[in-house]
This record gives C-alpha cells, sequence and structure tokens, in this order.
C-alpha cells in the first residue's frame, strides 16, 4: 500500500491501494487495487468505492470526483453530461458520465430520406 498525504488511507484493511492527496482513500475499508489521485475520500460526488475494488479516480484537491475508471474498465466523466456542441460525434454520453461509442453513422446507411423534402438518397 501507498499512501502520500495527511489522513490518506486512514480506515483500510484492503491490499495494493494507492491513495495520493490530502485525506485521498481515508473511506476506503475493504477495498483493494484502488488508486486515488487527489482528495477523493472513497464516498464523495454521488461516486462510493468504499468496498469496492480495481477503481482509478482523479479528483480536485477538495475530493470531487472528476473522471473514474471502474473494475470493468469503463471510463466515467462526471459533470461532462451538461457539455453539449453541435458537431457530429461517434460518442453517447449518458447522464451517469459514462461515454458509449455510437453504432450507427449516416455516412453507413446504404438509403436514408432528406427530412423536409421526402428524397431518398442511395
Amino acid at each position: 500500500m501507498r499512501f502520500v498525504g495527511a489522513d490518506s488511507g486512514q480506515t483500510t484493511t484492503g491490499y495494493k491501494n494507492a491513495f495520493i492527496g490530502y485525506g485521498a482513500g481515508k473511506l476506503i475499508t475493504s477495498g483493494n487495487n484502488n488508486t486515488v489521485l487527489g482528495a477523493f475520500s472513497g464516498n464523495q460526488g454521488g461516486l462510493d468505492i468504499r468496498t469496492t475494488s480495481n477503481n482509478i479516480v482523479l479528483s480536485d484537491g477538495d475530493g470531487n470526483p472528476k473522471q473514474f475508471i471502474d473494475s470493468s474498465g469503463n471510463f466515467n466523466m462526471l459533470g461532462i453530461y451538461n457539455l453539449t456542441t453541435g458537431s457530429a460525434a461517434n460518442v453517447h454520453i449518458a447522464s451517469s458520465g459514462y461515454l458509449y461509442r455510437s453504432t450507427s453513422s449516416l455516412r453507413y446507411k446504404q438509403m436514408f430520406k432528406m427530412p423536409h423534402t421526402g428524397y431518398l438518397i442511395c
């Protein structure tokens, strides 16, 4: 276990955790193989990893989680859902902050109908 920062890793009985930052991981009890960078305690901002394993959390100096990768490898960018653009993209961002690859694109369609004109394009 590696703890850097006052109060980091206070209550953990888990193994192979790395906590870097003031109070980082201080509420994580039995979770293993977690990495916390920043002041995330283990249960802040709607993210609770106190008893889970194999997570990576990037937080700010107040402990607010900004990004995390869960034990399945899913990447989550908290707060990104409200950032929008009019540009086309092949990624869907769920309100939970998880990113999903889009499997449908107009360029792969063989035929589609133009809006407002009714013309078919092949």
